[in-house]
């Protein structure tokens, strides 16, 4: 995950910080799956 926004003195945006090879543009989906992990990994039964 990363800004778009100008947020620092110097700010590097490689491959023009929009697509990345190799990386999911599904941010949504990405973060529930993670979530989902890590509810399974500490939740008590």
């Amino acid at each position: 995950l990363g800004m778009i926004q100008d947020c620092g003195h110097v700010d590097f945006y490689p491959n023009g910080g929009k697509r990345q090879p190799g990386c999911n543009q599904n941010v949504v989906g990405a973060i529930e799956k993670e979530g989902d992990l890590l509810y399974g990994k500490y939740r008590i039964n």
